[in-house]
């Protein structure tokens, strides 16, 4: 941590600035929510099993340095009662929807000497090593 000077003689301790990463994250949600309430979906621990369709209602404007996080509150109308009190989700936030864009499983991508790979099947069954552009990546696809 470095420290700054916050007056005559006195000496203090400034945070770290947040991740670029984390920050550009933040600017994402600031203009999804001045667009409107944007979507987000509640799934079980597993990842897997849909709970509930909500909306955005808040988010804070700062991000935790210990953790990179931003805090978020969304309001799920629960109508069919699958979510609890105190029950732990996963929740997933829509902040764009990116259109002519292929999505591959980030399984798929193979690292390379050369960098990062995917493998192409052609209209004749064979493949072929291709090294997309990466647009985005996300916790389980990415988009080229």
């Amino acid at each position: 941590m470095e420290t700054i000077k916050t007056g005559p003689g006195r000496r203090g301790a400034a945070a770290p600035p947040a991740p670029p990463a984390q920050a550009a994250q933040a600017a994402q949600v600031q203009a999804a929510q001045a667009a409107g309430k944007p979507p987000v979906i509640a799934y079980a621990q597993n990842d897997q099993t849909k709970l509930g369709d909500g909306a955005l209602v808040a988010a804070s404007n700062s991000i935790s340095t210990g953790t990179g996080t931003i805090m978020l509150k969304a309001t799920f109308p629960n109508t069919e009662r699958h979510l609890w009190p105190g029950q732990f989700v996963n929740a997933h936030l829509q902040l764009t929807v990116e259109r002519n864009v292929v999505t591959v499983p980030i399984a798929a991508i193979q690292h390379g000497p050369d960098g990062l790979y995917i493998f192409v099947v052609g209209q004749d069954s064979t493949t072929t090593a291709r090294s997309p552009r990466w647009r985005r990546r996300a916790a389980r696809k990415s988009a080229t």
